[in-house]
């Protein structure tokens, strides 16, 4: 079981906040809990090889995965992809590092033309049940929870945590379900938070998904939890960072959870258990 950490926020008011350490699992990120049932469920399908275009962290847990089955896994990546990440990735041995300026378009065509699974968790029904283990343990963790904070790129997460909440029996309740993404990449949370100046980068690196294939059922899930969607600068994530001990050594995405929570409370949410979902480990 992943452990929470609490830590005490004294602005904008007081609050404790759970923080669900996911940068704790075995390659660094959340992405451990998806991959490994999603690559797993299409072995037992009959999978021979997979495919995957990543950010980073995607990549790092499905080599770790394909490494233990010994299947071949080809990976394209950004050339902009950091050092830290890439490094990772070379951690595991038998797998082929494509670098591409189009990483999704290149590995759909290569599936496509070689009949290897695509590792898309945007359009793969595998890809959310592994993340329902998230709510598994909250609800013993943080049995009280009012509030969940989730950086989302494709929302894949999200969707998974709230099937898991789903699955519990009653009296477990769930939270409100509120999604953080940057004013670089907002697809579902502009439907939410108006307040934010568009840019053209940012930190959180690996929060990407334009298409938002996701879009509609996140956003169901945020309306029929009365939660929101929050949209952060890089200046409140590096401020959320700062908050947070250096030995929790969250990424930017994972940073960006609280970030979000910390612009709740500005916005005057009533918030008496958050839980923060710390998606990754930083580069130190």
């Amino acid at each position: 079981m992943i452990p929470v950490k609490q830590l005490k926020l004294k602005s904008p008011i007081e609050t404790t906040v759970h923080l669900k350490l996911e940068n704790l699992n075995e390659t660094g990120s959340h992405k451990d809990r998806g991959l490994k049932t999603q690559i797993q469920k299409h072995i037992d399908d009959g999978a021979g090889k997979f495919v995957i275009s990543s950010s980073g962290n995607a990549a790092i847990s499905a080599s770790k995965f394909c490494m233990e089955h010994k299947l071949p896994l080809t990976i394209f990546v950004s050339p902009d992809t950091p050092k830290f990440k890439l490094d990772r990735i070379y951690n595991y041995p038998g797998l082929t590092i494509e670098f591409s300026k189009r990483p999704k378009h290149d590995a759909f065509q290569m599936a496509k033309n070689s009949k290897a699974v695509f590792l898309r968790a945007s359009t793969d029904s595998y890809a959310v049940e592994g993340y329902q283990s998230i709510a598994i343990e909250l609800s013993k963790q943080v049995p009280g929870c009012t509030d969940l904070f989730l950086p989302v790129s494709s929302g894949t997460t999200a969707v998974g945590v709230y099937q898991g909440f789903k699955i519990l029996d009653s009296p477990n309740k769930i939270p409100r379900f509120h999604v953080v993404q940057t004013t670089r990449v907002n697809t579902i949370s502009q439907e939410f938070d108006k307040d934010f100046d568009p840019t053209e980068d940012s930190i959180a690196q690996a929060i990407v998904d334009r298409i938002g294939h996701r879009k509609k059922e996140v956003i169901e899930i945020v309306r029929k939890t009365n939660g929101w969607g929050w949209v952060v600068s890089d200046s409140e994530i590096i401020q959320a960072k700062e908050l947070m001990p250096t030995a929790i050594q969250a990424s930017n995405e994972g940073a960006m959870s609280v970030a979000g929570l910390i612009k709740a409370l500005r916005n005057d949410w009533e918030i008496s258990v958050p839980v923060c979902i710390i998606t990754g480990l930083g580069e130190n």
